[in-house]
């Protein structure tokens, strides 16, 4: 996920299409459903990564609404403490 959102920034500061997250999420959030994964992944600081993906890009410009709809539908699925905050 960390380095999607890496090679994002540097295309759209490059002027090019930040288009890494958009072809990793399906798998992303198919991941993210298991529940052996999401322990791994809270504990991890997942949550930090998962915010990195809804922030705006350098440009100003915010990520695909595709991005921002299936990453919030899949943090509704997360067992999230107040720790992993």
């Amino acid at each position: 996920m960390h380095q999607a959102y890496n090679e994002d920034r540097k295309a759209n500061q490059l002027n090019k299409p930040a288009l890494h997250k958009l072809m990793a999420l399906d798998q992303v959030c198919r991941e993210l459903r298991q529940l052996l994964v999401q322990t791994a992944f809270l504990d991890s600081d997942g949550c930090t990564q998962l915010g990195e993906w809804l922030e705006e890009l350098p440009d100003g410009t915010y990520p695909n609404i595709a991005i921002v709809q299936d990453i919030l539908n899949t943090v509704n699925l997360l067992p999230i403490s107040k720790e992993d905050l």
